[in-house]
């Protein structure tokens, strides 16, 4: 019976045992890519420091070591430097990038310039600072935010290619390049001259010279079509599975022009590469310069056959005569049949 009231007045001596649970944190998960050659282009979003300088040197992996929540980037080849891309961008140079990640806020932090930096995420690659594109022969990789500014002067461009998504093609930069490739299986490569435009499977490039000892690229484009020889190329890689665009407007004039190249054998060096046309919505108003001033002059010609030369060329067509009126330094060449233009060094 004592035993029986007890257990009625002390009950909690049966349940009072107090039971803790622990909470785990979340993983780390905060986001890291490690970026190379390849798939640089699809993180790049026309960042301007890649576009003006760092797309012309050899881009590679970083060596990185991930330890729980802690990040340790670098890069293991002394004339490498380290970069990493964020809302901001971090160059580290030579030394590596420590940090760690912060399992609730989902973000990292970053020692940087002696103060702790929050990053979102961290988009990080090695690129060497002693190497550019240093290859005598000219090819300019082209993707579709440079393309109006480098293509629209080639028929490919304006009448199929600016319908798509394009890219840069990968190709080794510390030498001249023998072939070129894409990032993505299922893009096309293109390569364009001012000749010859050709969709490629397997290109073949060798620099050469001619016979004034000019650069000069040979490519087999395979497929079994013939060599071609040219002092410019321009490359890309075609996405043909995004919608395509609608149509540029064509505008009301069509005089003809070409590249000054193409009528005169010159031991002048042809820097076609630079050219920078912008033209006017109808098609009627041209202007031309070439885009490095300091190391290359705009060239064209009167009446097809007087060279010369200035900073920058101002182009009228006359959309009833289809004929050209080219001005430059307050002088005017009017009746010209083609607008020949190029930029020699």
């Amino acid at each position: 019976m004592i035993r029986f009231l007890l257990f009625f007045i002390f009950p909690s001596a049966i349940h009072c045992c107090l039971v803790v649970k622990t909470v785990a944190p979340p993983k780390c998960e905060c986001p890291y890519v490690a970026l190379d050659k390849y798939n640089i282009q699809s993180y790049a979003n026309g960042d301007e420091l890649y576009e003006e300088a760092l797309r012309l040197r050899p881009i590679y992996p970083p060596t990185t070591t991930i330890d729980d929540c802690s990040i340790s980037i670098r890069c293991e080849n002394e004339s490498h430097k380290l970069m990493v891309w964020s809302t901001k961008n971090y160059n580290f140079g030579t030394y590596s990038a420590d940090g760690f990640c912060d399992p609730y806020s989902q973000k990292w932090s970053m020692a940087y310039g002696g103060e702790m930096k929050s990053l979102d995420y961290i988009h990080a690659f090695c690129y060497n600072y002693r190497i550019r594109n240093n290859c005598s022969c000219l090819m300019e990789p082209v993707n579709t935010q440079y393309a109006p500014e480098f293509l629209n002067i080639y028929p490919i461009y304006v009448e199929s290619l600016y319908k798509y998504e394009l890219y840069r093609p990968v190709f080794e930069l510390d030498k001249c390049p023998t072939t070129i490739e894409c990032h993505k299986d299922n893009l096309k490569i293109g390569v364009i001259s001012p000749y010859h435009s050709y969709e490629m499977i397997e290109p073949e490039l060798h620099c050469e010279t001619d016979e004034y000892d000019k650069p000069i690229w040979a490519v087999k484009p395979g497929g079994g079509r013939e060599e071609f020889k040219s002092y410019t190329l321009f490359s890309t890689c075609v996405d043909y599975n995004v919608p395509p665009k609608p149509p540029l407007p064509t505008g009301t004039c069509n005089c003809p022009h070409r590249f000054a190249e193409q009528i005169q054998g010159s031991p002048f060096e042809i820097k076609s590469i630079n050219v920078r046309i912008t033209k006017s919505a109808d098609n009627c108003e041209w202007s031309f310069e070439c885009v490095d001033a300091g190391d290359s002059r705009p060239r064209s010609f009167i009446n097809s056959m007087t060279p010369f030369y200035g900073g920058k060329f101002a182009a009228t067509c006359n959309a009833e005569t289809n004929m050209w009126t080219i001005r430059k330094d307050g002088n005017t060449y009017s009746d010209q049949k083609v607008f020949y233009h190029d930029c020699v060094k």
